[in-house]
């Protein structure tokens, strides 16, 4: 989780746009081809770099989520892989508390053993890199968030790491 300065709207506005998300971890995540239907329905194929000079391409996409506050997603990885990813989103006054989850609903023996190995504890840090990028994508800017979203290439700022914040817990801002 971690503390974003900017509405929950803005924040969710942000990412219920796919593309978006590449931005959020760079050097990890490549976006290869992007396909966007009405409403929330987009997909999109990438590449993911892990550790080692891994690689490994995925189809990712985002669902209709039942929660208002909650932007929900599956990645598809070869045959055997699928893990479902929730972004929510909580509102404090004029910033935001983000908490970004993932579920792993199925996997290949040898993804399992990746995970095993190492692989979740990389995921973690992953995760944690991509929620400063978010928070740095609305860091105070003179501009807006309207430039943020049209903002094509880039990743942001980068500033210090902020504390994280236990899920779920009551953080007064």
């Amino acid at each position: 989780s971690r503390r974003v300065g900017a509405p929950a709207d803005e924040v969710l506005r942000f990412l219920g746009d796919l593309e978006n998300h590449a931005r959020l971890a760079p050097g990890s995540v490549e976006l290869l081809s992007l396909e966007r239907s009405p409403g929330l329905g987009a997909r999109a194929l990438v590449r993911l770099r892990g550790p080692l000079g891994m690689q490994c391409t995925a189809t990712t996409e985002l669902v209709p989520s039942s929660a208002a506050n909650s932007i929900a997603g599956r990645a598809r990885v070869g045959n055997g892989t699928l893990v479902s990813i929730a972004w929510r989103v909580y509102p404090r006054g004029r910033r935001s508390i983000v908490t970004l989850s993932a579920t792993l609903d199925a996997t290949r023996p040898l993804d399992a053993l990746l995970l095993r190995l190492g692989g979740r504890r990389w995921l973690a840090t992953r995760f944690a890199v991509a929620l400063d990028h978010l928070s740095d994508e609305f860091a105070a800017e003179p501009d807006g968030i309207q430039s943020r979203l049209r903002r094509t290439s880039g990743v942001g700022r980068v500033g210090k790491r902020r504390p994280e914040l236990a899920a779920g817990s009551d953080v007064e801002l």
